[in-house]
């Protein structure tokens, strides 16, 4: 995974997923612009519906201890990735919005 790249982050203590932009990886930690993925249907809504309030990416940094596992948003066989169902929903690349 390269800086740019869409990932998802599983974390601990407490538990929480996030999808976004890998922004840098380090010894210390992980950096992504993203979201909590419980709000990826919300923020989808919003951005469909050109809302200026509601959910936004932040940037936001993650200390290596919490991180559980990062994985790389690619289609799973028949099941797209996040950054497809978000083409797919909104018909705009997530690029444009992370």
């Amino acid at each position: 995974m390269v800086p740019g790249s869409v990932v998802i982050v599983n974390l601990h203590s407490p538990s929480e997923r996030f999808v976004g932009r890998l922004i840098e990886v380090g010894v210390p930690g992980v950096t992504l612009r993203g979201l909590e993925l419980g709000g990826f249907e919300d923020w989808v809504i919003d951005v469909r519906n050109q809302e200026r309030t509601g959910i936004r990416p932040s940037t936001v940094f993650f200390p290596l201890h919490r991180i559980e596992k990062m994985l790389l948003d690619e289609n799973l066989g028949e099941i797209p990735s996040i950054a497809n169902l978000f083409l797919e929903r909104v018909g705009v690349s997530i690029d444009e919005f992370l």
